[in-house]
């Protein structure tokens, strides 16, 4: 028997006198309810626990990108840059310790060819648990996308160049091009940078 069932057969049985002890019991009830399902989202939420099979999910390790982190274990990184260009803008947002950083980056070519990023500048900030909630949200929303949320980006001509990367422990999922995809998710993360 469901909750609202239960509670009109009790209704019914019961006198009018008892109304209030119900209606207050009910309301206690549906406020616990509540506070639980605000629990499970706060703090240490569900992050990429269902994953479209299709997605093109790699190993951490495959990750090659001019600045070398370190990189959260559970979060995300947004990253601008040119494809010829020095200067890049990166957010690194880490779930576990709700801590997002901006770095500036001047990118160099190093002695064995290779383009290196060297930090220019760095400042960190704590997320509240409102922003962290709503980056998880979007963030499974990249890893487990309905169809009707699958976004496509639009074809830029110009040298920029974006990178979206979510990190879930071993495993990646890296998003690059004239723009990222997930225009929602880029869009908070960004606020977070202002």
């Amino acid at each position: 028997m469901n909750i609202v069932a239960f509670i009109s057969f009790k209704v019914s049985e019961a006198k009018r006198s008892c109304l209030p002890t119900l209606f207050a019991a009910l309301t206690l009830l549906l406020s616990l309810q509540s506070a639980a399902i605000s629990d499970e989202i706060v703090g240490h939420s569900p992050y990429a626990t269902l994953k479209r099979p299709a997605l093109p999910i790699e190993a951490r390790s495959s990750l090659e990108l001019t600045y070398r982190g370190p990189y959260p274990v559970h979060g995300l990184l947004l990253a601008y840059g040119s494809f010829v260009g020095t200067g890049a803008s990166w957010l690194i947002v880490d779930f576990d310790t709700a801590v997002v950083e901006q770095i500036m980056t001047i990118t160099q070519t190093m002695p064995d060819g290779e383009r290196e990023s060297i930090l220019s500048s760095k400042n960190e900030k704590p997320l509240s648990s409102t922003q962290l909630r709503d980056l998880v949200i979007l963030a499974n929303q990249v890893w487990n996308p309905p169809p009707t949320v699958m976004e496509t980006p639009s074809v830029g001509g110009t040298d920029s160049a974006c990178s979206l990367v979510l990190f879930n422990g071993p495993e990646i999922l890296h998003d690059w091009g004239f723009q990222c995809k997930s225009k929602r998710l880029v869009d908070e993360i960004e606020a977070l940078g202002k």
